[in-house]
Parts: C-alpha cells; structure tokens; sequence
C-alpha cells in the first residue's frame, strides 16, 4: 500500500486526503444530526 501512495502523485495524495477529510467531517456531522 506504501508503495502505491508512493507512485502517486502530489496532487492526487493531496486530493485522496481532502476528500477523505470531508468524508469524515460528514459522517461526523450526520453522526451528531
């Protein structure tokens, strides 16, 4: 799995990491709702 984080590029770790981000901040949000 290192390895396929590995030949990723920047952009797309960094756009994995925002979408995986806003994934939790909704479930957290409709967790409390």
């Amino acid at each position: 799995m290192r390895g396929y984080f590995r030949c990723l590029t920047v952009q797309q770790q960094q756009a994995l990491y925002e979408y995986r981000w806003n994934h939790r901040r909704d479930c957290s949000r409709r967790f409390h709702l």
